[in-house]
């Protein structure tokens, strides 16, 4: 939204725009798909842990991106190339991101049309979001025939990123958290609600914890 909003007036992008991005996103993510559908063709609801299987290959990292784009009448080429251009590649300081693994939910292929562009896609993927060298399996597709949310005729794509922009994120949270805390903004809110100071210790630690397995990992 922040991008398309750098585009337009950003007066344009409404809650209602916001909340739409947000539904087709999970939706495109979270909602049965032929893939993942049993043979008796009866979904058994196992789309959200299989997507923390295929994006999140160590039990600590697991802060996950969506992007998502759908388009009627396009090519899956032209689909990815539109959903790679919404991914953000670089923090502030301009240092590029580093991706652990991904998933693409791939939606509307009622022609099953997808698998002979599915190594073009990978390749589009793999150059646009810089994996890590340990991954040697970082992008998984999942397919579905149908668009449960969409219009007839209209694909599309929901990719799933593993990244390292969660560094820069909690970063910059932990930073503003602590100077708050330390200036004792607020926290007569939080101790007449019962919490301690060891609690905004351990949430502290927690996010410490986050940022270095993820520098860890990405190094």
């Amino acid at each position: 939204m922040k991008r398309q909003s750098k585009k337009t007036d950003i007066r344009s992008i409404s809650m209602f725009d916001m909340n739409q991005h947000i539904a087709a996103c999970l939706s495109g993510v979270f909602l049965p798909i032929s893939t993942l559908t049993p043979s008796s063709g009866f979904p058994i609801g196992s789309e959200p842990w299989e997507m923390v299987r295929s994006v999140c290959p160590m039990p600590s990292l697991k802060f996950t991106s969506i992007n998502h784009t759908s388009k009627s009448k396009a090519t899956w080429e032209t689909l990815s190339t539109s959903l790679l251009h919404t991914i953000p590649r670089q923090d502030g300081s301009g240092q590029r991101y580093s991706c652990l693994s991904s998933m693409a939910a791939i939606r509307g292929d009622s022609t099953n049309t997808f698998p002979r562009f599915s190594r073009l896609v990978e390749d589009k993927i793999k150059h646009a979001c810089s994996f890590v060298d340990w991954n040697p399996f970082p992008v998984d597709f999942w397919i579905g025939a149908k668009q449960p949310t969409a219009l007839p005729g209209t694909a599309s794509m929901s990719l799933v990123l593993n990244s390292s922009s969660i560094i820069d994120y909690s970063s910059r949270l932990l930073h503003r958290s602590q100077e708050m805390y330390d200036a004792k903004a607020y926290l007569h809110w939080y101790w007449k609600h019962g919490c301690q100071q060891e609690d905004f210790e351990e949430s502290f630690e927690t996010v410490r914890t986050v940022v270095s397995d993820y520098s860890e990992a990405v190094r």
